[in-house]
């Protein structure tokens, strides 16, 4: 699955290294949240993840398909490696406003 559309993505972002963070911050008290952001990179044209629209029904059922694909991979990851916590539509806001229905 791919989770990052740039070419450069920092450890701590990939698979491997919440993994191998994981237990080095348990070891030091740290309970973990984990909190995956999705990215949108269009210079220039002031889109942010708060104003994600689609313009058809299809568009918003592909939508939340693959948002669904990209959270469960990350609760997988979670629920595997004992994080204590997911957050889930990380500043989705216009999302759960016009689409409260398939949030739920």
């Amino acid at each position: 699955m791919k989770t990052n559309t740039g070419s450069h993505v920092f450890w701590g972002e990939r698979d491997e290294g919440l993994i191998e963070t994981t237990p080095v911050a348990r070891e030091n008290g740290v309970k973990i949240l984990l909190k995956p952001h999705l990215w949108i990179t269009r210079p220039g044209k002031g889109k942010w993840r708060t104003r994600i629209e689609m313009k058809t029904e299809e568009d918003w059922q592909a939508w939340f398909a693959s948002y669904g694909a990209f959270i469960l991979h990350y609760a997988r990851l979670a629920e595997t490696h004992g994080m204590e916590a997911l957050c889930v539509g990380v500043e989705l806001h216009a999302t759960a406003v016009q689409r409260e229905k398939e949030w739920r």
